[in-house]
Parts: structure tokens; sequence; C-alpha cells
């Protein structure tokens, strides 16, 4: 008992040397690892707040401030209108710069500037054009040209023929400002000095234009204005351009009297296709005229079934001529070419109906056939070119309309003088 009791106290109340070692060795490496790994975590810890990024300026203000620090390293804030520095408080807070912009002036006249909405419009423009400014061009990205307007404008009331009134109205001014709203307006008077300034811009091109233009031909006609009671004669220049293009342009217009006191002229001998149009339309309503003559007392001029013979007669000769004047007079295709065909056609019509047992058909084709004559007696070089030149026809053209229009004698003589003429222009 006594020896239990002694060992067993020994135990509890002492340590072996070997288990004291053990136990501060297993101490030493357990505070080291608990050291390692508080390391390891303080560590991460310093990477995690280096590498993460810094947070995006939310706020629009940014826009109008810039950061920059000066040589203590102090972060300053300055506007980019007035260059008034502030400093950065450490809670990065805008009330101070949003007190700023509201008093100062350059921010508030920037901001005047710009568009109502806030925002930046594209605004689109056209490239001037030097050949026609009424054409439209391609598009490209430019500034508002209030003159390039005006004279747009000027432009667009001469080719409509509007008063010049009509860009102070309202309607048009609501659309313009509607689609550019640096449209600013105009007034009549400054309307009618573009339009002025326009017309003298485009005579002076068209000048310029017909420096190079060696041959011309010159028509006339008449035109009236919509507007006023003013009648004109407009002259108008044709020419061949250097593509061999037909251009026409009008040179100038001359102020003609009205004439509204003279009496209406019922028949003109001259103008026999006016003739022959009144006289087809009351063919086609021969019997209308009977019916009108029986109930109308005071109608004595009803044409008689003689006259009205003699009337369908005139119209078989002045058809051809109608027809061949539509061919040849035509302006926008070429017509030399086609010449020497319609007037064969009208020298063949003569010569049959020269041979009528009608005494007045007889007598009338016979004083067209001497005007016929005196005008198309000789060969007319210019036009017998042409018809060669046209691929249809060639040369084979003339052997057959010479034969209708000249003696046997001078048809081969007119034909080699011809074909040498080609030989001399294209050899």
């Amino acid at each position: 008992m006594n020896v239990s009791a002694n060992t067993s106290f020994s135990i509890a109340d002492s340590t072996s040397p070997v288990m004291q070692s053990e136990a501060e060795t297993l101490e030493q490496t357990t505070s080291a690892t608990i050291g390692v790994e508080e390391n390891v975590e303080a560590n991460k810890d310093d990477e995690t707040l280096e590498s993460k990024p810094k947070r995006k300026k939310e706020s629009a203000i940014w826009s109008d401030f810039k950061e920059m620090k000066d040589a203590d390293g102090v972060v300053k804030i300055t506007c980019i209108y007035c260059n008034r520095m502030y400093t950065k408080s450490k809670s990065a807070a805008t009330t101070q710069l949003h007190r700023h912009l509201q008093s100062c002036a350059n921010y508030l006249k920037a901001k005047a500037d710009k568009p109502k909405d806030g925002l930046l419009q594209t605004q689109l423009a056209f490239e001037s054009s030097s050949v026609d400014p009424t054409a439209c061009p391609s598009l490209y990205v430019g500034k508002f040209y209030m003159e390039k307007m005006k004279e747009l404008a000027a432009h667009w009331i001469m080719i409509h023929e509007h008063r010049f009134s009509i860009v102070e109205e309202d309607g048009f001014n609501l659309m313009q400002r509607r689609g550019m709203p640096e449209w600013r307006g105009m007034t009549r008077n400054t309307a009618k000095t573009y339009c002025i300034n326009v017309y003298e811009s485009e005579k002076m091109k068209l000048k310029s234009l017909l420096k190079n233009v060696n041959k011309i031909s010159l028509t006339t006609d008449c035109w009236k204005s919509k507007n006023q009671m003013i009648e004109y004669m407009v002259i108008t220049g044709h020419w061949i351009d250097e593509s061999w293009q037909l251009q026409k342009r009008v040179l100038n217009f001359v102020h003609i009297s009205p004439r509204r006191d003279k009496k209406l002229v019922d028949d003109c001998r001259t103008r026999w296709n006016s003739t022959y149009e009144m006289l087809a339309a009351a063919i086609k309503f021969k019997d209308v005229f009977p019916r009108f003559a029986d109930r109308e007392p005071h109608y004595d001029i009803c044409p008689s079934a003689e006259d009205w013979t003699k009337a369908e007669k005139v119209c078989s000769v002045l058809q051809l001529f109608w027809t061949a004047t539509h061919i040849i007079s035509g302006s926008d295709y070429p017509t030399s070419n086609l010449f020497i065909n319609e007037v064969s056609r009208v020298k063949v019509l003569l010569d049959k109906k020269r041979l009528e047992n009608d005494i007045f058909i007889r007598d009338m084709v016979a004083r067209m056939k001497v005007k016929f004559d005196k005008y198309w007696g000789k060969t007319n070089l210019l036009m017998s070119i042409a018809t060669v030149l046209d691929p249809r026809c060639k040369l084979k053209a003339l052997e057959f309309c010479f034969p209708r229009l000249y003696s046997s004698e001078s048809i081969e003589r007119q034909i080699a003088t011809i074909r040498k003429t080609l030989y001399e222009l294209y050899s």
C-alpha cells in the first residue's frame, strides 16, 4: 500500500525530463505554425487590398472637372471652364462642385449653346455643286450655313415661281425651324436680293460655258406669266457639246405687248397645222352641224356636202405634212438623220396628188410643189451625211430616196459627192 501510494504521488507531482522536453518542443512547433499562418493571412489581406480596382466615378459632374496633384502631393480638382481649384475631400463629395457650376459663367454659356434636350445632334449638310446647285448631291457631316440656305431658298422660289413673301409665312418658318433649329428666317426683300444674286451668278456661268461653243442655233417662242398678264418672247440657244450631247439654254427674255386691243385672227394662212387639226376634229362630228342648224335659226354657215368632201381631201394632204413636222421638229432626240426620208415621202405625195382629177386639189398641190422645189430642189449635203451616218440607213438610204427627189441624171453625181465628202472627213 505504501509503495503504491508513493508511486502514485510521484507520478502526479513530478514530470520526467524526457516528457518535459517533448512538451516544450511541441509547444514551440505549434507557436511557429500559428505565426506562419497569421503572416500568410496578413499577406493575403494586403494583396487583396492592393489588387482591388478603384471604383469608377459615377457622377456626371466629373466630366466638367479634372484632377491633379500639387507640389505637396495634395489632390486638387480644377474646373475645365474657369480653372477654379478645389481640394478633393476624402469622401469625394460633389456638393461643392455642383454649387460652383451653378455660378460659373463660362459653364452656363457653354450649356446655353447646346441643344435644349442636352443631346448633341449630328447635323447633315450638302456638298456644294458648281454644275447644278439644285441637284441632290451626296451627304456629309458638316455645319449649318444660313447663307447657303438663303441661296437654296432663292432657287426654290424661282423654280416654282413662288412669290417673295412666302418666306415670311409662319408655316414655312415653322417647318424650317423644326428640321433646322439654327434657321433664323428671312424677309421678302432678302429673298428678292438673293434671287437677283443667283441670276447674276448663273448668267456668269452661262457666259463662261458659251465661250467654248463654236456654233449655236437660236430659236424663239412666246411665253406667258402665270401670275401676271405679261407675255415674253424667249430666245433659246441650242448646240452640241464636246460629248456630242444636245444642250440648250435660255439666253434672254424680251417683253412683248399682249395685244389685247386687237381682234382675234380666225385664220392664219401660214399656220396650216392648226387648220389641219381644226378640220380633222370637225370631220369627226360633221353629222352634228346639220342638227345644230335645225335648232339654231341664226346659224346659216353650215358646211355643205361638197365642203366636207374638200375638207377631207385637204386633210389627206396635210396629214403627212403634220406627221413629218412633228418627227423633224422633235427636240429630245436627234432628227437630222430622219430629214431625207420624210422629205422624200412629202415629194412622193405631192407628185401623186398633182395628178388628181379634182381641180381644187390639183391647183393647191401645184402651188405647194413650187415652194417645195424652191427649198429642196438641190441636195442638202448636211442632211445627206447625217442619214448615211445612221447605221440603219447608210448609203442605201440615199440610193432609195434620191430617185424620188431628183432626176436620174444627177443622182449618181450627187451620191459620189457625198461619198467623197465622207472620205475626206474620216480619212
